[in-house]
């Protein structure tokens, strides 16, 4: 198959993004090309339209906590690690911002680093709603990395930044409460 189907394919199995109701044709399209599952987006990206820039599908899977793509992605040789995305870099970092602690566990199981880039970031940033969204548990998530061994005090995000002073740039405060009580620095 040349780069051109690939790239082709891979759009088509991105595009089951974000709706829980496709995940199954996810999978189903995935069978019936399991390289998919070690393509990267080479683009076009337009702020990530149509699809991140260097990310992949078990990027997106783990966005969404599609466990059951997750591990068919993994089983056909899905790197956990990739970390070429534009944004938020590895697929742990996609599912701590978005509160998928199913997802985080699975990828860790699957020998996901928890100490990639920007996780730990993901999580005390709080996503798009900056931690306000009550339908994620982003404390929860910041709670599970600490207690699997995350740095709570990295700093290799933008402008070293560390998981406190990004949750105080993002308003996020249980966040902050929560990185203050365990030590964590500004």
């Amino acid at each position: 198959m040349s780069d051109f189907d690939l790239q082709k394919n891979l759009r088509y199995l991105l595009s089951t993004k974000y709706d829980p109701n496709r995940e199954q044709e996810a999978i189903e399209i995935l069978q019936k090309c399991p390289n998919l599952a070690k393509e990267m987006w080479l683009g076009p990206d337009n702020n990530g339209d149509p699809f991140v820039y260097g990310s992949t599908a078990l990027h997106y899977a783990a966005n969404d906590g599609k466990i059951t793509l997750m591990r068919q992605l993994i089983e056909f040789g899905a790197d956990v690690n990739a970390h070429q995305a534009k944004w938020y870099a590895t697929p742990m970092a996609w599912a701590a911002n978005n509160a998928h602690i199913g997802a985080i566990r699975l990828l860790l199981a699957a020998g996901g680093n928890i100490n990639g880039a920007n996780i730990v970031h993901a999580a005390a940033f709080g996503g798009s709603s900056c931690g306000s969204d009550e339908t994620k548990d982003y404390l929860g998530t910041l709670k599970f990395l600490y207690d699997n061994g995350a740095d709570m005090n990295s700093r290799i995000f933008r402008d070293k930044l560390t998981p406190l002073s990004l949750a105080i740039e993002s308003g996020n405060k249980k966040a902050q409460e929560f990185l203050r009580s365990i030590g964590a620095v500004e």
